[in-house]
């Protein structure tokens, strides 16, 4: 079908925003602040685009009278879910937890 064609890219913004979140969660080098802000602008665009490429799904679906592609649309929930994550994520990464740490 002609609406599969959109799989694999949606496919490599899954895998790179699991690898973001990866670095996100892993790295302790001292530009952290640049990292949460690129994290934050790739996941922002991979949530965009792919939202445009499930909206484009549905117009050639409904063109060729065919039914829409549910893989899709859950690859377009993942994604969503991914982006969430590494906001929550860098959103938290260097907040204060115990009493102690605000002192310092």
């Amino acid at each position: 079908m002609i609406v599969d064609d959109f799989r694999p890219i949606l496919i490599s913004f899954i895998v790179l925003l699991l690898i973001l979140s990866l670095a996100s969660i892993f790295y302790k080098g001292k530009r952290y602040f640049y990292l949460g802000i690129s994290v934050m602008i790739v996941s922002l665009i991979c949530t965009v685009l792919s939202a445009k490429f499930l909206w484009d799904i549905g117009i050639i679906a409904d063109e060729k009278n065919m039914s829409g592609d549910p893989v899709s649309f859950t690859m377009f929930l993942f994604i969503l879910g991914l982006s969430a994550l590494n906001f929550i994520i860098i959103s938290f990464r260097n907040r204060p937890f115990l009493k102690e740490d605000i002192t310092k």
